[in-house]
């Protein structure tokens, strides 16, 4: 039987969640763990609406929940595991049957998801900032004086930066900055994911997980600059597409509303189901975003076709909230 352990009583009042789906524990309330669990890959995480933590985990391996202070999931290589997890089956919830996870992680592996979070246990959370965000505040913070120390977990997000030397060539400079597929295709993939599309896929679909279960913003910017990337590369075969426009509609369709409000950016989508050269071949998530929000892409357009909107390259978009800098 695939679940995780716990086979306790809960110690605190907590909000509990394994992927996209939550429940609620009372303090002293028995709690043998989650049970049924799907095959492939899964996050436990606990928390409230403003900051919530969790853990990767893929349930080929058996692992069980302790609470140290917080709660942690940690490997179980016990043999008597499977008896333990038999002896609290009646406290045990299960996991729903239906849903749209498996299609949601398709993509995407615990190696993968290990290598990102830079941590074997792949812990994440709520204000976890990217590798790339994160020394460029320390560079900030130091003032050009002796590095300062961070010992905060971080994202190892693949760096996309449309605008770099390695995105645009010398002798190609209108054409690389109007179709990413040199960038995509020569740069990116042969030297970050080993010429394997699905991988990049794979970091999309984890980027996004972590926007829609810890609304993490450091994730949604690099959601964005994927879909961004490959929209607007015109070499890329039919079939990815035909799955990469797939997997972006049922991204918008399970986004909840109050993460959409401040982590999607409008402006971004507009440009990529209108002027990208993939555009035309997006009709899934077209639709999809049309059944969330008619007016969403409309209100993105007039912003796009605004002169003073990219008035700086470098400056960052303000969108409801979010600064969205294009690199």
């Amino acid at each position: 039987m695939n679940a995780v352990l716990y086979g306790s009583n809960s110690p605190i009042d907590v909000v509990v969640g394994i992927d996209n789906f939550t429940f609620e524990l009372k303090a002293g309330q028995p709690f043998g763990g989650i049970k049924n669990i799907s095959p492939g890959i899964h996050v436990l995480h606990w928390g409230d609406d403003s900051m919530r933590y969790g853990y990767w985990f893929d349930v080929k391996n058996q692992y069980q929940i302790v609470y140290r202070e917080r709660f942690e999931l940690v490997p179980n290589t016990s043999i008597e595991y499977q008896q333990e997890v038999a002896s609290h089956l009646q406290f045990m919830v299960t996991y729903p049957r239906e849903g749209p996870w498996g299609e949601l992680s398709r993509y995407v592996s615990l190696e993968q998801a290990q290598m990102i979070t830079g941590d074997s246990r792949a812990y994440a959370d709520s204000s976890m900032t990217s590798l790339e965000e994160s020394q460029m505040l320390q560079r900030t913070l130091s003032q050009g004086s002796m590095d300062i120390p961070n010992s905060d977990p971080v994202f190892h997000f693949h760096t996309i930066k449309f605008k770099s030397l390695e995105a645009i060539r010398e002798d190609h400079k209108a054409e690389d900055f109007m179709d990413k597929s040199y960038y995509l295709n020569q740069v990116l993939l042969p030297e970050h994911y080993g010429n394997h599309f699905d991988r990049l896929l794979g970091e999309l679909q984890f980027a996004f997980l972590n926007v829609m279960v810890f609304g993490n913003y450091g994730s949604s910017l690099q959601w964005h600059s994927i879909v961004e990337l490959i929209s607007f590369s015109s070499r890329v075969n039919k079939d990815t597409i035909r799955r990469f426009d797939g997997i972006l509609s049922l991204q918008i369709d399970n986004l909840q509303q109050e993460y959409a409000d401040f982590l999607l950016n409008p402006s971004v989508w507009f440009r990529v189901l209108n002027d990208s050269h993939q555009g035309h071949n997006l009709s899934l998530t077209r639709r999809t975003f049309s059944n969330r929000g008619p007016d969403l892409l409309e209100d993105a357009g007039q912003d796009a076709n605004d002169p003073d909107q990219y008035s700086d390259e470098y400056e960052p978009t303000v969108v409801g909230g979010v600064y969205y800098c294009r690199q």
